[in-house]
């Protein structure tokens, strides 16, 4: 708060208000969101194919991205590519629900926590995507690696944890054993 420039609180309470005095914000607001409609535009008449990757800043007029990850792929890869990126995103939370079904999630606190890390990952990326043009950058593809192997190392360990799971469970019931000792000869 102390390093906060005096003009900081104005910026964004411009966000919400539109053109503050003393925001310096040079009509950010107006900007971003003809930027938004505009690629809405463009992906509407370019439904199949789109414009191209990396070419809504040159049809744009104004050099810059549209701010929206969603509606910029739809702008330049078309419709079956925005489609292809949400069951990509589609997928990747699945494989985190699928992991916290397997027996594995419930007896190693190691998966618990990678899943809940991922789970949040994913979910920060899927929010903050309305608001950044990352559709080309690495950062999705590998949540999308992390989760599929996450989900795939908990299907291969999946019967081992389920006698570790039944295991524990005896144990729970009937005490701890002796090593060679039956359960019916106390």
């Amino acid at each position: 708060m102390v390093a906060m420039p005096g003009h900081y609180v104005a910026r964004l309470s411009s966000i919400v208000t539109g053109s503050e005095a003393d925001s310096l914000d040079r009509g950010s607001r107006e900007a971003r969101k003809e930027l938004l409609l505009n690629s809405i535009k463009t992906a509407v008449h370019n439904p199949v194919f789109g414009i191209g990757a990396g070419n809504f800043e040159v049809t744009a007029g104004s050099w810059h991205v549209a701010h929206n990850s969603y509606t910029e792929l739809a702008a330049e890869g078309g419709f079956p590519a925005l489609i292809l990126f949400v069951l990509m995103l589609y997928r990747t939370m699945r494989n985190i629900k699928m992991t916290r079904a397997s027996k594995l999630y419930e007896v190693d606190p190691d998966v618990r926590g990678l899943t809940g890390g991922l789970w949040v990952s994913v979910a920060a990326y899927m929010i903050s995507a309305f608001f950044a043009s990352t559709e080309y950058s690495m950062y999705p593809y590998f949540l999308v690696a992390y989760t599929t192997a996450l989900y795939q190392i908990v299907a291969s360990h999946e019967p081992a944890a389920t006698e570790t799971a039944a295991r524990a469970e005896n144990e729970k019931r009937y005490g701890r054993r002796k090593p060679g000792e039956l359960a019916w000869t106390r």
